[in-house]
């Protein structure tokens, strides 16, 4: 056979399997052709352009709520997809059947390129190893009882108002214009920096490092990336990491060079601290010997690694990757959080007169614990906040089996004039469950689910609440996710924004800026503002604020 010849045949196999594939594919997709869906511009594009779109995401996800609990819509070359938002269907993915779905092999391949094995780069045995030695770090005694945990945070806030304060007598004007995302970035990343490594990072100080830049920039530039990321798996299994690392500097792209020299700088500074932390610490006895200032995460960490039996311990890699992990993420997500309630407390000027108004009651500069569980509308409003606006919109699962998922709200009609509340779901099936729409469902929260009203937290809720059996982690929202993927440090999270938020209104009256702001859709949700003079718009969240 010549070189022609045998090419010719190649090429024919190729084909076949391809095609062979495909028709596979759709007769296993049959049982879901009936399921209503947006139409598609491209069979080539599918509905990628519209899901991932930073300007105008938001709009497309929350339009696919229109479709029912269960919408059908297409990625690339006609694969097709399910968007989730049924609360049944969400339970029965993420905790009832979570052995049969996995997090995609893009997502992981990604974030452990870039922030190594911890929590978001491992699946499986790992997965579960991690989250053990993690979990008792976070939980709420560890919370509550840290002499550390409360006064390094009651410490920030004290350090933010003093930074706002010098702002505002900069100006030396009674309404002053200050960028509370901002504000909230320094705040969120020396929080999680104290919190996670006993390191201060010093933003709240002034002090503008290429770390705290990194930071900052990394979640928009991976997702400038986003085409590339069904790639990331291959990829990743190609030799060791400087091999794969000598490909990827080969490719010809600005975003990618900007993402590896984001990498570095990370990768550099935690493993720098991590070190100095182990000097610090050598020859101590973790469990007996430590000084309460001394118990921060990497310390926890330690400790409780020490004590695991051999199969349930994590190694350095890995432990160096939690780091990069819980400040990535932990600081992204929650700097978020904190500008979007500003936000709301600045357009609603009555709810955040009766905030100050509570929170003026308590005689502590610096609320205890027990105290800060106590304000009721300070936590209805950061309640209603994260449900309306959680800073994470999608998460995405993969069946690794033939599953048939319940539905609480019946599904569109089949072929056969048929509805039914059960949905039988092909392995290899990507789901997007859409924790924005499961949070503003009308079935669950009532007629006025769209609409920021904090005063719901503090009456009984909608009977479709508890008929939801949201598989939530908190306060019956999706907003932290649910199972064990859910967010760790939630609570941690959750006592910081408590601790900031406080401080901030009980200073400063807030009221809307001038700036027109635009929350766009990333890998978590963020402000931005037009420069009138460049037209360019960079993150932030302009309010005018006024001392009390």
């Amino acid at each position: 056979m010549d070189s022609s010849t045998y090419l010719s045949v190649i090429v024919f196999i190729y084909v076949v399997v391809t095609l062979l594939r495909k028709w596979h594919r759709a007769w296993a997709y049959r049982a879901l052709n009936h399921l209503p869906g947006p139409p598609r511009e491209k069979w080539s594009k599918g509905h990628i352009p519209l899901l991932y779109n930073p300007h105008t995401a938001f709009a497309f996800h929350d339009s696919l709520s229109n479709y029912g609990p269960v919408a059908k819509i297409y990625g690339v070359f006609g694969n097709l997809r399910l968007y989730i938002n049924d609360p049944y269907a969400m339970g029965e993915i993420l905790l009832k059947e979570e052995n049969g779905w996995e997090r995609t092999e893009s997502y992981v391949a990604n974030l452990k390129m870039v922030l190594g094995p911890g929590l978001l780069g491992t699946t499986g045995a790992k997965h579960k190893a991690q989250r053990k030695i993690l979990t008792p770090v976070f939980n709420s005694s560890t919370i509550r009882t840290s002499k550390q945990f409360l006064p390094m945070l009651h410490d920030i806030s004290h350090k933010l108002i003093a930074g706002i304060e010098r702002q505002i007598k900069e100006q030396g004007t009674d309404a002053v214009s200050v960028d509370i995302f901002e504000w909230s970035h320094r705040s969120a990343l020396d929080a999680i920096g104290l919190g996670s490594m006993g390191h201060d990072f010093q933003t709240l100080g002034g002090v503008d490092s290429e770390y705290s830049k990194a930071i900052k920039h990394m979640l928009p530039a991976l997702f400038s990336l986003a085409i590339l990321r069904p790639i990331m798996p291959t990829l990743y299994k190609i030799g060791p990491a400087w091999f794969r690392r000598a490909i990827i500097t080969r490719i010809p792209s600005k975003a990618i060079k900007q993402v590896l020299s984001l990498v570095d700088v990370q990768h550099e500074q935690a493993l720098h601290i991590f070190d100095q932390k182990k000097r610090t610490l050598s020859g101590m006895k973790y469990s007996h010997n430590l000084g309460s200032a001394q118990k921060d995460v990497v310390t926890l960490m330690l400790q409780a690694n020490e004590k695991a039996e051999s199969k349930d311990k994590i190694s350095e890699e890995e432990m160096l990757g939690q780091l990069n992990t819980l400040i990535f993420a932990g600081h992204d997500t929650t700097s978020g959080a904190l500008a979007c309630i500003f936000q709301m407390l600045a357009e609603h000027p009555e709810t955040q007169r009766k905030l100050r108004e509570e929170l003026q009651k308590c005689p502590l500069e610096d609320p205890d614990y027990a105290t800060l569980k106590s304000f009721p509308l300070l936590d209805a409003i950061i309640k209603e906040t994260l449900r309306l606006h959680p800073p994470v919109t999608v998460v995405e699962r993969v069946s690794s089996r033939d599953i048939v998922l319940p539905l609480r709200t019946p599904t569109g009609v089949d072929a056969e004039g048929r509805s039914s509340t059960a949905l039988a779901v092909p392995a290899g099936t990507l789901v997007m469950l859409s924790l924005r729409a499961a949070n503003r469902d009308p079935t669950t929260w009532g007629p006025d689910a769209h609409e920021w009203n904090p005063y719901r937290w503090l009456e009984p809720l909608p009977a479709g609440v508890a008929d939801a059996r949201t598989p939530g982690v908190y306060s019956n929202m999706m907003t932290f996710l649910g199972g064990s993927h859910s967010c760790i440090a939630y609570k941690f999270a959750l006592l910081e924004t408590k601790v900031i938020v406080a401080a901030v209104v009980q200073r400063f009256v807030l009221s809307p800026g001038d700036q027109d702001v635009a929350w766009k859709f990333g890998g978590t949700s963020k402000p931005f503002v037009v420069d009138p003079v460049s037209g360019r718009s960079s993150p932030g969240l302009v309010l005018k604020l006024t001392c009390v």
